[in-house]
């Protein structure tokens, strides 16, 4: 006669294994999951944006509040320097990209952020026309 003990035992050789199987990959389908949740809420979470908006609201606020640029000693040449560093930025990302024409997301957003300061700045019209041609290229 099938005993008790014989039946546990011979579930448990029969299908121990499929539901261990099943259990662990349960069990690392869902810290997987969580895992890429975490992820993408400290990579892509907008800090970024949101610093470079922030920087760039202070660029303008600051030029709308001084009213010129000879009532704070030396601004004319920060500003100079920060504008050389931004267009350098924006040459450099176009170069880097103007073979394949198209930029990801993340780098669509820098430009964004890099032209508007540059032109808050007092940008030329040279940036203007790379920035125009880039604006056609396929974000991926």
């Amino acid at each position: 006669m099938f005993e008790y003990r014989d039946f546990i035992e011979y579930f448990i050789w029969s299908y121990g294994i499929e539901i261990i199987g099943l259990i662990l990959a349960s069990i690392f389908g869902c810290l997987g999951y969580a895992a890429k949740k975490i992820y993408q809420n400290h990579i892509n979470d907008g800090t970024k944006r949101s610093i470079a908006k922030a920087v760039v609201q202070f660029v303008e606020q600051v030029y709308k509040d001084i009213h010129g640029e000879e009532k704070l000693f030396g601004i004319k040449q920060i500003w100079d320097g920060q504008r050389c560093l931004l267009r350098s930025e924006i040459v450099r990302i176009y170069h880097e990209h103007k073979e394949a024409r198209a930029l990801s997301e993340d780098e669509y957003l820098h430009l964004e952020f890099c032209y508007k300061a540059y032109k808050a700045l007092g940008g030329n019209s040279f940036i203007d026309h790379i920035y125009a041609e880039m604006q056609e290229w396929d974000i991926i």
